[in-house]
């Protein structure tokens, strides 16, 4: 009876227990069972993870979970690498205004305050001579509006034209000090107008008349002397062609026309050479006033004047470059390279010619 009872008791535990589910695959426990947290309890048939090790200086793993030592640099000094970013920013072109630019057509009033005797020879366009003006006002720009280019001094050059008795004037260079105490030198293209016309009416002189007079009298000493040879001279035909002979009496004038021929004939062209020397001027007396209109427009800012400057000789370079490339890049003859394609070998130089 009271072993009934027992048994009884240990099944209403049994039942009152919370049963394990059961893990397929694991059929035996063993060793390879993984202990539960609370004690020596299984979790079926396999153990359970570990449990996790506790925060405490006399953790042996805490040396390998540590941050490195501030010592320790993440980066390795001296290479780190740089790249450099090159861009155009776009920026708006200034707006022009007639405080900071001088528009084409502009003409302002001016005095020669250096004259020139400008060569109006044949090669009168290639030795130019150099002028300087001074403005009187301030400048006319278009639709009659004032500008401020009083006072300013204008560099220019000069040719002479013999026809017209004028010399062309081309300027080169206008420097101006502001009121500010901003200095202005900027390249001008212009030309220079008087009484209304291109160019500076002036006086036409040629003064080599005494030097070809001089020629000419050389000439006729020529002429007499080679008169007095042949007067003095006496001229036999015979088989063995002419001959000329002189006679004691005529030694004299034959010796003096000689001597008279020769040196006319030498000063005939030394005085000739000495003519050819000369050439035609124009003389541009200084202190006329005339007009100077300005053939391009040019800023008046400082800073933008050199900038224009700047892209003034970048297109003189690129137009120099593009001259050149074309003389050296000269297209040769198309039938000289047909020939040549064929295998037949071309000569260099020309028949005939070594």
């Amino acid at each position: 009876m009271q072993s009934t009872v027992d048994e009884l008791k240990a099944k209403m535990a049994a039942m009152q227990s919370p049963a394990s589910p059961p893990v397929d695959g694991f059929n035996d426990g063993g060793d390879a069972a993984y202990p539960l947290l609370g004690g020596d309890e299984t979790f079926g048939q396999a153990r359970l993870p570990p449990r996790p090790l506790p925060s405490s200086d006399n953790n042996p793993n805490l040396d390998t979970l540590a941050y490195p030592p501030r010592q320790q640099r993440s980066f390795a000094q001296h290479q780190f690498d740089s790249t450099d970013f090159s861009w155009q920013e776009e920026t708006e072109a200034p707006r022009r205004t007639t405080d900071n630019y001088v528009p084409t057509g502009t003409f302002v009033t001016a005095v020669v305050t250096g004259g020139a005797d400008a060569n109006a020879g044949v090669l009168g366009q290639g030795d130019t001579t150099p002028m300087v003006f001074q403005t009187l006002n301030n400048g006319i720009l278009p639709n009659g509006k004032p500008s401020k280019l009083k006072d300013c001094t204008i560099t220019g050059a000069t040719y002479g034209e013999i026809s017209s008795s004028r010399g062309i004037v081309r300027t080169h260079r206008m420097s101006c000090i502001f009121d500010n105490k901003d200095i202005l030198d900027v390249a001008v293209k212009g030309t220079v107008f008087n009484f209304g016309r291109n160019g500076i009416r002036g006086t036409t002189i040629l003064k080599n008349g005494k030097v070809v007079q001089m020629a000419g009298i050389s000439g006729i000493l020529t002429g007499l002397g080679e008169a007095g040879k042949g007067l003095s001279e006496t001229t036999s035909t015979s088989a063995l062609g002419s001959t000329s002979s002189v006679s004691g009496q005529d030694i004299g004038l034959n010796l003096l026309g000689n001597a008279t021929a020769s040196v006319g004939a030498k000063l005939a062209d030394y005085y000739i050479g000495l003519a050819e020397m000369y050439h035609p001027i124009v003389e541009i007396n200084p202190g006329s006033v005339v007009n100077i209109v300005f053939l391009e427009g040019f800023p008046l800012d400082p800073l933008e004047a050199a900038e224009y400057e700047q892209a003034q000789a970048q297109e003189q370079s690129s137009q120099s470059n593009q001259l050149m490339e074309v003389i050296s890049n000269v297209t040769q003859n198309p039938l000289a390279n047909q020939i040549s394609a064929q295998g037949i070998q071309v000569p260099s130089s020309p028949f005939g010619q070594k």
